[in-house]
């Protein structure tokens, strides 16, 4: 199944991920470099981040970094939320990751100092 926001072009990469087809989806994202606007360079890169998390070349935290990155130049980015997610599932459960590590501790309670 693909991602109804993903634009088509990447439609076909999203399947030969998803399939688990290293070597097609690497041949597409190959072929697909500069083919495009700002915002399909940034969904490229989420691509270039899924693989190689996938294919265990980069660790999931450190895929996760990569990800936040890449939201934040920009927030609506078809694809980053899932990828997101999902990276952040596999951290999780491959031990790399908890809601300790995930999120800031609150702040001192004023009245206790």
């Amino acid at each position: 199944m693909t991602d109804p926001t993903l634009p088509q072009k990447f439609q076909q990469l999203q399947q030969q991920v998803s399939a688990g087809d290293w070597a097609a989806a690497r041949a597409s994202l190959a072929q697909l470099q500069g083919t495009g606007d700002a915002q399909e360079t940034l969904v490229l890169e989420l691509f270039e981040v899924e693989l190689s998390v996938m294919q265990r070349e980069v660790e999931p935290g450190m895929g996760l970094n990569r990800i936040v990155g890449i939201m934040r130049r920009s927030p609506t980015l078809p694809y980053a939320k899932d990828l997101y997610q999902r990276v952040s599932k596999l951290a999780y459960s491959g031990g790399k990751s908890s809601l300790s590590h995930s999120h800031p501790p609150p702040p001192p309670d004023p009245e206790s100092e």
